[in-house]
């Protein structure tokens, strides 16, 4: 009979559990804590987005992701896992941060910022288009997402805009309660 036969396998939280009486806070959540997985308050939050600004460009964003649970990887945790090496390749992909590349994805990153140009005059610049860092949730510090960008509509146009857009463009992009006179 070996020695691994006779002893029980090691008791991970004893730890905790013969120093616990220093403080009711567990170990684990100090770790998240620290992480700021729990009670994160919206100035983190907003902090965090405007650090991971630039996002793959950005060594904070990547770091961010890899303590979240990300829009692009969500799919994939919430698939049925049958065996132990698929469970550790994706801990692998959320921990060690998950880059996807592809000729298609290549080139979105290369013309990305022209066809952003492109987009914004075809709406006649009535559009503000921004960029933006890693979205974390308040309620849910442990999910993330991140938006190519951000866009917001232009609450006033000029007599020349408004002359010239096209009625398809006013219907489907602005407010009918800013421009009651397009109404139908």
């Amino acid at each position: 009979m070996t020695i691994k036969q006779i002893l029980q396998p090691a008791n991970t939280y004893a730890v905790e559990w013969d120093h616990g009486f220093y403080s009711k806070v567990s170990n684990e959540y100090k770790v998240l804590k620290s992480l700021g997985l729990v009670d994160l308050s919206v100035e983190e939050a907003t902090n965090i987005e405007f650090k991971t600004i630039d996002q793959n460009n950005n060594d904070t964003w990547k770091q961010e992701r890899c303590i979240r649970l990300t829009a692009s990887l969500f799919h994939s945790c919430c698939m049925k896992i049958n065996n132990e090496e698929g469970a550790k390749s994706l801990v692998k992909k959320i921990m060690n941060g998950y880059t996807f590349t592809s000729k298609a994805t290549n080139h979105g990153i290369i013309h990305e910022e022209s066809a952003i140009q492109k987009f914004q005059e075809l709406n006649h610049n009535a559009l503000n288009i921004q960029k933006c860092g890693l979205f974390v949730p308040v309620e849910k510090p442990y999910i993330g997402a991140t938006p190519d960008r951000l866009l917001e509509m232009l609450p006033k146009l000029d007599v020349f805009y408004e002359n010239y857009l096209k009625p398809a463009l006013l219907d489907k992009y602005l407010y009918k309660n800013y421009y009651p006179m397009f109404e139908n």
